[in-house]
C-alpha cells in the first residue's frame, strides 16, 4: 500500500516511491541464495564409464550454463501494473504509470479499468502534461474508451494561458490516434492556440501534425486552418526548410478538410516538394499527389507535380520495389483524378507493383486500386485483375463492404475480366449479405452520406452484374439488390440520380426481370428541379422501359421533354433504339406524337445519307417501328417512306428475337399434320413466312379454312422471368402477325403443351375453332 506522502509535494512523492522500491527490492533479495556447488549426482548417473570429467552444457550439471534466465521485470514496473497500488496513486504517478503501461503494450481489462476509475477521481487535479501522458498511454496500448476520454477532458485545462503549445499539439495528436473525435474539444483547443498566438511557438513538424490531427477528426475549423496556413506560409517565406514529412502532413490535412487555398499549396509545393522530389518516400509522395488531386481546381501545377514524381519513380524503379498496397491505391486514384491516363510506362509499373503485392491488399485498398487501374490502360492491367479475381477476391470477399464490392465488381466488368463460376457464386452471396446490412443501416441512419454511398454501390453492382453473371445468377443478383433499391426509392429519392435509375432498369431489361413495383418506385420523384436527362441517358431510359414494357409515367415525361429538344441531333443507333422502344410501349402517352414525329424525321434523314445499312439491327428496328406506327397513322409520309425503304434493307430479321425450342416446334408441326380439319382443306404448313418487314412467323398455315393462320410457339425465353407475360418484342411480332393474317394468330405456350398425342390434337382443334373468321367468310355464311 502507498503511504500518505504520495498526496504531498513532488519531492515527497519521489522520496516515498524510492522508499517503497527499496523495501520491495529488499524483500526480493531476502530469498535464500543458490548453493555454490551443484548437488551430488544420483548413483544411477555414476555407473556409466567415463574417461574424464563430465561436461554437460545446457543441463543442470554445468551450473545451468547455456540456459537463458527469464528477464526480471523492474520493481517500478511491478508497482505501476499493480491494480492495488493504482487506487492510491497521485496524479503525476498515475499519468506516468499509464504512459509506461502503454509504451510496454501491457493489456488486461482490470488494469485499464483501474486506471480509468482513478483518473476520473483525480481529473480536477491533472495538469495538461498529465492528460497528455494518459492519452498517449491509451493510444500506445490501443485502449479506446470514448466516454472515459470525454469525461476526463471535461475540465478543459488547455484553456489556461500557461498551457504549453507543444503539450497541446501532443494532446490533439493523441486524441486523433485514439479516434476520439469530439468537435467541441478540437475547436476549443484550436481557438486557444490561435487566440494566444501559440502557433508561432511550434516547430513546422508540430504545425503539420496538428493540422493532420484536426483533419483526422474531421474538424475543419476555417479560422484555425486559416491561421495555421498563414503560419506555414510565413515559415516558407522566411527560408525555413520544411522536411518532406512536414509538407506531406500539411498538404494532406488541408486537402482532406477541403481548405484548398491555392497560394498555400503553391508556396508549399515550390518550397518543399518540387525542389526535393528525390527526398520523398513513395508513401509521402502518394499522399502529396493525392492532396493535389483533391484540390485540382485550386492547384494548376498538380499535373506537373505528379509528372515529376512519376519520372523519378520510373527512373529508380521504386514503384515495383518499395510501394505498399496503400501507396499504389492512392497513386492510381490520383492519376485518374489528374487524367494521367496516357503514360503507358507508369500504368505498367503500377500494375506490376500491385502484382508483387497481390496477397497483401486489404479489401479497401483492393477496391481503390481496382477502381483506379480499370481506367488506366496497360498490358499489365488485365493480368492484375485476372489474378485478383481468381486468387484474392475469394479471400477478401467476406470482409468487403457494399461500396468496396461495387468498386471491385465495376472494375472487373469494365475490363471484361472473366470471373470463375465459384467466385461469382461467392460474390452473389456476399452481395446478398451486405445488402441486408445496408438496408438495416438506411432504416436507422439519417446521414445523406450513407445513402449516397449505397446509391453509388447499387449503380455499380447493377452495371457489373450484366457482364459478370450468367442469366440465372444475374436474376438472383437483382433479387438480392431489390430491397436496397426499394429502400432508396422510398426514403432517399434525392440521392438516387437518373444515372443510377437507368442502370438498374437496364440490368432488369438485360435479364428480362419485370418488377413493376420497383419500376414505379424508380420513377417516383422524377429528376432534380430544372434539369433534364442528357440525350444518351434519355435514349437509355426509353430503351430499357420499352424492353420491359413498363410505362412509368414520370420517367417517360422526362424522356419526352428531352427528345423534343435533342431528336434532331441523335445518331442512327440512338434513333433506332428510341423508335423501337416507343413501338414496344404501343406509342402511348406520355410519349407525345410530336416526339415520335421528330424521331421519324431524323431516321429518314439518316437513312437517306447512308447506303451501307442493309441487314443491320438499326434498320430492322426502324422498319418494325415504322410499320407499327403506320397501323395507327396510315397517312404518315415519313413512316410510309421508312417502311418502303427499310423493308427491302431489313433482310436479316430481328436479331433479338428468340427462336422457339426445336423439340417443341417439331411436336407442334407433327400435331398440325395430324389435324383432320386441316387435312380436309388441303392446308400446307410453311416455315419462315415473313410477317411484316422484319418478323418471321414460326409456322404459317397457308390453306387453312377461312384464311391463313400464323402459329407462334413460345418457349421459356419469350417470357419475362418468373411470369407468363410475353416480351415486348414478342408482342410486336404478334401485332405484325395479326396484321398479316387478319387477326388469326394461334399461340402455344411451352407450359401448356401436353405430352400425349390425343391431348395435343384436342388443344389444337380448340384453338383453331376459337380463331376469329375473316369478314368475307362471315358474309359468305350469311348469304348461304
Amino acid at each position: 500500500m502507498a503511504c500518505a506522502a504520495c498526496n504531498a509535494a513532488p519531492t515527497a512523492i519521489r522520496a516515498c516511491s524510492q522508499s517503497m522500491l527499496h523495501a520491495r527490492w529488499m524483500s526480493l533479495s531476502s530469498v535464500p541464495a543458490r548453493p555454490s556447488r551443484p548437488p551430488p549426482l544420483p548413483p544411477s548417473w555414476s555407473t556409466a564409464p567415463s574417461r574424464g570429467p563430465v561436461r554437460s552444457f545446457g543441463s543442470s550439471l554445468g551450473g545451468q550454463r547455456g540456459v537463458k534466465k527469464p528477464p526480471q521485470r523492474s520493481p517500478l514496473v511491478d508497482f505501476q501494473l499493480d491494480t492495488r497500488e493504482v487506487k492510491h496513486m497521485a496524479p503525476h504517478v498515475l499519468a506516468a504509470s499509464v504512459a509506461s503501461a502503454g509504451a510496454g503494450r501491457h493489456s488486461g481489462e482490470p488494469l485499464w479499468r483501474g486506471y480509468s476509475e482513478r483518473a476520473l477521481e483525480l481529473r480536477n487535479r491533472f495538469t495538461l502534461r498529465d492528460l497528455k501522458q494518459i492519452l498517449q498511454g491509451h493510444a500506445d496500448a490501443s485502449e479506446q474508451n470514448g466516454a472515459f476520454f470525454r469525461e476526463l477532458l471535461s475540465e478543459k485545462v488547455w484553456l489556461s494561458p500557461e498551457a504549453s503549445p507543444k503539450d497541446l499539439c501532443a494532446l490533439a495528436v493523441a486524441m486523433a490516434k485514439l479516434r476520439f473525435f469530439d468537435a467541441d474539444i478540437f475547436r476549443s483547443l484550436g481557438a486557444h492556440l490561435r487566440e494566444h498566438g501559440q502557433l508561432q511557438l511550434l516547430e513546422p513538424i508540430d504545425l503539420a501534425s496538428l493540422a493532420n490531427a484536426f483533419s483526422r477528426a474531421s474538424c475543419c475549423d476555417g479560422p484555425f486552418f486559416d491561421a495555421l496556413g498563414a503560419e506555414l506560409k510565413r515559415r516558407c517565406s522566411s527560408s525555413e526548410t520544411l522536411s518532406p514529412a512536414t509538407a506531406t502532413l500539411a498538404l494532406n490535412a488541408f486537402a482532406v478538410c477541403g481548405c484548398c487555398e491555392g497560394q498555400l499549396f503553391e508556396v508549399l509545393l515550390n518550397a518543399a516538394v518540387i525542389p526535393r522530389v528525390a527526398d520523398f518516400t513513395v508513401t509521402q509522395a502518394a499522399l502529396v499527389v493525392d492532396a493535389t488531386a483533391r484540390c485540382l481546381q485550386a492547384v494548376p501545377q498538380a499535373r506537373s507535380v505528379f509528372d515529376a514524381f512519376a519520372e523519378h519513380w520510373l527512373s529508380t524503379g521504386m514503384l515495383e520495389e518499395l510501394a505498399s498496397p496503400e501507396d499504389l491505391a492512392h497513386l492510381v486514384q490520383a492519376a485518374v483524378r489528374l487524367e494521367v491516363i496516357d503514360n503507358d510506362e507508369l500504368n505498367l509499373a503500377l500494375a506490376a507493383g500491385a502484382l508483387r503485392q497481390l496477397g497483401r491488399f486489404k479489401p479497401s485498398q483492393l477496391a481503390m486500386f481496382c477502381d483506379g487501374i480499370a481506367r488506366l490502360p496497360s498490358t499489365g492491367r488485365e493480368a492484375f485483375l485476372a489474378a485478383a479475381a481468381s486468387h484474392v477476391l475469394p479471400q477478401v470477399l467476406r470482409r468487403c463492404s457494399l461500396s468496396e464490392l461495387g468498386q471491385i465488381c465495376w472494375a472487373l466488368a469494365a475490363c471484361d475480366t472473366p470471373v470463375p463460376e465459384d467466385v461469382a457464386a461467392l460474390l452473389k452471396r456476399r452481395v446478398s449479405a451486405v445488402t441486408q446490412e445496408a438496408v438495416s443501416t438506411l432504416a436507422k441512419s439519417t446521414s445523406p452520406g450513407v445513402a449516397t454511398g449505397s446509391a453509388v454501390a447499387l449503380k455499380r453492382l447493377a452495371e457489373a452484374c450484366m457482364k459478370l453473371q450468367t442469366t440465372s445468377q444475374g436474376q438472383q443478383m437483382l433479387a438480392t439488390l431489390r430491397p436496397l433499391a426499394l429502400a432508396l426509392c422510398t426514403r432517399h429519392q434525392q440521392v438516387l440520380g437518373l444515372q443510377a435509375r437507368a442502370t438498374v432498369l437496364a440490368a432488369h431489361a438485360h435479364f428480362h426481370v419485370r418488377d413493376m413495383e420497383l419500376f414505379e418506385g424508380l420513377g417516383a420523384g422524377g429528376a432534380p428541379v430544372g434539369s433534364l436527362p442528357s440525350p444518351n441517358l434519355s435514349v437509355r431510359l426509353l430503351a430499357s422501359l420499352g424492353t420491359l414494357r413498363a410505362p412509368v409515367e414520370p420517367l417517360l415525361r422526362l424522356v419526352d421533354s428531352a427528345l423534343l429538344g435533342c431528336a434532331g441531333g441523335l445518331p442512327l443507333d440512338a434513333v433506332a433504339s428510341a423508335l423501337f422502344a416507343t413501338a414496344s410501349l404501343g406509342f402511348q402517352p406520355p410519349i407525345s406524337a410530336a416526339a415520335i414525329q421528330a424521331l421519324l424525321v431524323r431516321a429518314k434523314e439518316l437513312c437517306e445519307q447512308s447506303s451501307a445499312l442493309a441487314g443491320s439491327l438499326e434498320v430492322a428496328q426502324i422498319a418494325a417501328a415504322a410499320s407499327a406506327w403506320q397501323v395507327q397513322v396510315p397517312d404518315d409520309a415519313d413512316a410510309v417512306w421508312l417502311q418502303d425503304w427499310a423493308g427491302s434493307a431489313a433482310t436479316a430479321g430481328m436479331p433479338s428475337m428468340e427462336s422457339p425450342p426445336q423439340g417443341l416446334l417439331r411436336e407442334v408441326f407433327v400435331a398440325l399434320h395430324r389435324s383432320s380439319c386441316l387435312a380436309s382443306s388441303g392446308c400446307s404448313i410453311v416455315t419462315g413466312q415473313a410477317v411484316g418487314p422484319v418478323f418471321v412467323s414460326d409456322l404459317w398455315l397457308s390453306q387453312a379454312p377461312d384464311g391463313p393462320v400464323a402459329v407462334e410457339v413460345d418457349g421459356p425465353r419469350r417470357f419475362y422471368h418468373g411470369t407468363r407475360d410475353l416480351l415486348a418484342v414478342c408482342e410486336l411480332k404478334g401485332q405484325a402477325a395479326s396484321a398479316a393474317s387478319k387477326g388469326r394468330v394461334l399461340r402455344i405456350g411451352f407450359w401448356e403443351w401436353p405430352a400425349k398425342a390425343e391431348q395435343q390434337d384436342l388443344l389444337l382443334s380448340q384453338r383453331l375453332a376459337s380463331l376469329p373468321r375473316p369478314p368475307e367468310a362471315a358474309e359468305a355464311d350469311q348469304e348461304a
